[in-house]
């Protein structure tokens, strides 16, 4: 009890002090007190930040996208029991595809996961079904970054790391970040492009710059990849022209610019503007 009192004290006495020099002391270095005598809940235990943290791997952060839903977890812990590890790859193939007909999106992915866990070191999908759940997972994307725009990023990862990731597979991740306006995400697919020696194509730079397409626009980043994809010798599309547009209106004093690229994909790139082109202008 003596030792509880002369804790408070002191650290009463620090706080009272300079609160704000103890809390960075406090989470910079680690502390020793000692615990003779005091119940848990008399302490807390904060974590060093002088030690260095290693990098997620691509199982971590496929493992990692399961605990942001209560639901999935309940999912992967129900896939984990009654999933058998004795069977070979069509077996577990099918067993997706049926999870996605029926459209039990948490479960897909605890099988996933699951196969993951068990076999850490090679593919346990084919590629056709590895892209099957990436499309669906695409289609439920919303307007806004969430949980299930970290799935399909973690899941292309797992696809690029064992081989199975397409042109196809880059489309439609580009495109799910494209709907959230994620550019942070877009960049990370192209990475992965790069990393695969994949090259960007038109709709691949359609979404990307779309993702510059925020409350004020980022007019500058997404002229650098107009630019980028005319030097490397891709040829702009309605969908690259309707995105520039979408950056330009949402910045103050661009109707002349944005008049002048219409003309410029209609004279030089031969693209004849649509209905999204005529609303945004």
């Amino acid at each position: 009890m003596m030792q509880v009192m002369a804790l408070r004290r002191a650290l009463l006495g620090r706080t009272r002090s300079d609160p704000f020099v103890y809390a960075v002391s406090a989470i910079s270095r680690d502390v020793y007190i000692p615990l003779a005598g005091l119940r848990a809940r008399q302490f807390v235990v904060l974590t060093s930040n002088d030690r260095e943290v290693s990098p997620q791997t691509t199982l971590q952060r496929l493992t990692d996208a399961s605990k942001l839903s209560w639901r999935l977890r309940a999912a992967v812990k129900d896939v984990e029991q009654s999933l058998p590890a004795d069977k070979g790859k069509r077996f577990y193939n099918r067993r997706l595809v049926e999870a996605l007909e029926k459209s039990d999106y948490n479960r897909a992915w605890a099988i996933v996961e699951t196969l993951h866990r068990r076999h850490p070191d090679k593919a346990v999908l084919w590629p056709y079904t590895y892209n099957l759940l990436l499309r669906h997972l695409c289609k439920q994307q919303k307007t806004l970054m969430n949980a299930n725009l970290t799935r399909i990023l973690a899941l292309l990862d797992i696809m690029v790391d064992y081989s199975c990731a397409s042109q196809t597979s880059f489309q439609v991740a580009m495109a799910a970040c494209s709907r959230a306006r994620y550019l942070r995400g877009a960049r990370h697919v192209l990475g992965k492009m790069e990393e695969c020696g994949a090259k960007p194509d038109a709709r691949i730079y359609g979404f990307l710059i779309n993702c510059c397409a925020r409350k004020r626009g980022l007019v500058k980043t997404a002229e650098q990849y107009f630019d980028e994809m005319l030097r490397e010798g891709v040829k702009p599309t309605t969908l690259v022209v309707n995105a520039m547009l979408r950056v330009y209106a949402r910045d103050t004093g661009r109707s002349k610019v944005m008049l002048e690229l219409v003309k410029r994909s209609g004279d030089e790139f031969g693209e004849v503007p649509d209905t999204v082109t005529t609303r945004t202008l």
